[in-house]
C-alpha cells in the first residue's frame, strides 16, 4: 500500500476563519488581480473544428504518475499527453463528493454538485446520487437548486448549430442522454434533443466511439472510459488489474492518436482533455471518502493543435489558478485549482462557443493552454 501524504495543507489556515473574513479576502484577492491581464487574456486560446473531451473513471493522479515513474515505456500514449501537451497531476474532483455521477456532471455542467452556503454565485447541478433512474427524478433539471433548467456543453454546442456525441461506458450515464433529449432538453430552432449520437452501455465502448467518430466528425465529443474504476471496485486500486486497466486505457489513446493524425478532418484541428472523477484509496475498493487525497487528486492533460507542449498548466495560469498543494480547497477558495469541471467551458472556448449558462467552473473561460 502507498502512504497518504499527511503534511498540513497551506489551505488548512484559511478554511479555519469565519466566513465573513473569507468573503473579504476573496473579494481583496480578487480586485487586486483583476487589475492584471491573466496570461489567458494575452494569448486567446487556440479554435479549432474538434474537442474530445475524455474521463477515464477512477484514473487516481498519484497512480498514474507512479506508472509512469516506473515504467514509462509501457504507457506511451499518457506519456505523449505530457510531453506534446499541457499538464498537472494536481487537479481537483468536486469539493463535496468524490463519486461518479456527481463529478461526470460538474464536466459538462461547470457547476459544483452543491451550492457552497451563502454563495448562490456558485450554484450547484444538485445531483448527488450515484445511480440513474431514481424514482423521484426523471432528469437532472429535477434537481436543480434554483429550479430551472441545467444546461451542459451539449446545450451550447447543440444550439450554436454543432454537432454533439457522447460515448460513455456505464449505463446510469443514460441521465446525460435523458436531460438533453427530445423530452427534457430545451427548446431551440435546433430542435430540443441536445446530443446526436448518444451510447451510454457496459460494454465495448471504445470501439463504438471510434466508429462515430469515423463517421460523424462531431464537433464536440464526450467520451468516458470505465476500466480502472471497474478493476478498482472488483480487485481493489493500486493493484495489478488496476494497472492493466490503465494500460488498456492508454492503448485506447493510441487509437484516438492514430485517427486524429490520419483523417484529414480531424488532423490539426483537433484538441482532446482529458481529466477523471475521481481516484481511489490504495489496498481498498472505495472511492467515496471525499477528503482523502488519493480520491480527490486527479490529473487533467490537454492536447493538441495550438496546446503548449510540455508545460505544466498551473505555469500557465499563475494569475488565475493556484496549485493547491496537498490541500482540498472549496470554491470560495481563490485563485481556485484546476478542476475536472473546468473541460467543459475549455472545450466551448476551443470551439470558439460561449461558457455554460449558469455556469461557475472556468465561466471566465481564463484557463490558458499554451
Amino acid at each position: 500500500m502507498v502512504a497518504a501524504t499527511k503534511s498540513l495543507p497551506k489551505q488548512y489556515f484559511y478554511s479555519m476563519m469565519p466566513i465573513k473574513f473569507r468573503i473579504l479576502i476573496v473579494l481583496g484577492v480578487s480586485l487586486f488581480i483583476n487589475c492584471f491581464p491573466s496570461r489567458a487574456e494575452d494569448s486567446p486560446a487556440p479554435s479549432v473544428k474538434h474537442v474530445i473531451h475524455i474521463s477515464v473513471d477512477a484514473l487516481g493522479a498519484k497512480y498514474l504518475e507512479k506508472f509512469l515513474q516506473e515504467a514509462p515505456q509501457e504507457f506511451p500514449n499518457f506519456e505523449r499527453l505530457i510531453h506534446e501537451g499541457t499538464y498537472t497531476f494536481n487537479a481537483r474532483t468536486d469539493y463535496s463528493k468524490t463519486i461518479t455521477l456527481p463529478n461526470h456532471l460538474c464536466m459538462i455542467t461547470g457547476r459544483p454538485v452543491k451550492t457552497p452556503e451563502g454563495h448562490p454565485e456558485f450554484t450547484g447541478h444538485g445531483y448527488e446520487e450515484n445511480k440513474y433512474p431514481m424514482k423521484d427524478i426523471e432528469s437532472l433539471h429535477s434537481v436543480n437548486p434554483t429550479h430551472k433548467y441545467t444546461a451542459s456543453t451539449f446545450d451550447v454546442v447543440h444550439d450554436h448549430g454543432l454537432t454533439s456525441s457522447l460515448y460513455s461506458g456505464k449505463d446510469k450515464f443514460k441521465v446525460f442522454i435523458e436531460s438533453y433529449g427530445e423530452k427534457f432538453g430545451s427548446e431551440n430552432i435546433h430542435g430540443r434533443n441536445k446530443i446526436d449520437n448518444a451510447i451510454a452501455k457496459d460494454t465495448a465502448i471504445h470501439t463504438q466511439a471510434m466508429a462515430g467518430l469515423k463517421a460523424y466528425h462531431p464537433a464536440y465529443t464526450f467520451l468516458h472510459y470505465p476500466d480502472p474504476d471497474v478493476a478498482g471496485h472488483k480487485y481493489g486500486y493500486l493493484g495489478t488489474e488496476y494497472r492493466d486497466a490503465v494500460k488498456e486505457v492508454d492503448g485506447y489513446l493510441g487509437d484516438l492518436f492514430r485517427l486524429i493524425e490520419s483523417d484529414p478532418q480531424f488532423t490539426n484541428q483537433t484538441i482532446i482533455i482529458l481529466s477523471a472523477d475521481h481516484g481511489g484509496q490504495p489496498g481498498t475498493k472505495s472511492h467515496g471518502e471525499k477528503k482523502e487525497p488519493y480520491n480527490y487528486t486527479i490529473p487533467f492533460f490537454v492536447w493538441g493543435t495550438g496546446v503548449a507542449r510540455g508545460a505544466d498548466i498551473y505555469k500557465l495560469n499563475l494569475n488565475t489558478r493556484s496549485d493547491p498543494d496537498t490541500g482540498r480547497p472549496d470554491y470560495i477558495v481563490f485563485p481556485q485549482p484546476i478542476r475536472n469541471g473546468d473541460g467543459g467551458n475549455l472545450a466551448l472556448q476551443l470551439l470558439g462557443l460561449p461558457p455554460i449558462p449558469g455556469s461557475s467552473i472556468n465561466s471566465k473561460q481564463d484557463l490558458a493552454i499554451h
